[in-house]
């Protein structure tokens, strides 16, 4: 699917590399320098709740320190670190009443918060692409009424 790559390069406004945020040429028109800034730290505070979800995580699973298990171990506490965050996004309903959705993924209470805390940082990125789109595609709309 080519073609379906091509039209995603075309929409990429920011990328992350070596665990720094990156914006293309795109980005730079597209967010305000604040909305930058906004960006940059919240991607570095998810990256660190993302951390804490594994460490925490390879602790409830009985392995403990993270940093002294082996590449394998690390690798399967991060695909399971990353499914719990994605299990959480997809689960509209119960998305929106962290008391429910924590419950239906782990019932380790540590874990639950820093879940929650890891889909709120991405809520606010959210956030902040939905504010530079309506800006951007809002001033679209009033030059094609203008014209």
């Amino acid at each position: 699917m080519a073609s379906d790559d091509d039209d995603e390069d075309e929409s990429v406004v920011y990328y992350l590399e070596d665990g720094k945020l990156h914006f293309t040429e795109e980005g730079l028109r597209h967010f305000t320098e604040e909305e930058r800034g906004q960006l940059v730290e919240l991607h570095e505070q998810l990256g660190k709740k993302f951390d804490e979800i594994c460490d925490q995580l390879a602790k409830q699973l009985g392995h403990g320190d993270l940093a002294t298990l082996s590449a394998g171990s690390k690798a399967q506490i991060v695909k399971e670190a990353e499914d719990l965050t994605e299990q959480w996004d997809s689960e509209p309903e119960t998305s929106d009443d962290p008391k429910i959705a924590a419950q239906s993924i782990r019932p380790e209470p540590a874990l639950q918060t820093l879940v929650a805390e890891h889909h709120e940082l991405c809520e606010r990125i959210l956030d902040i692409q939905d504010d530079a789109d309506a800006r951007e595609f809002g001033d679209e709309d009033d030059e094609e009424e203008a014209a």
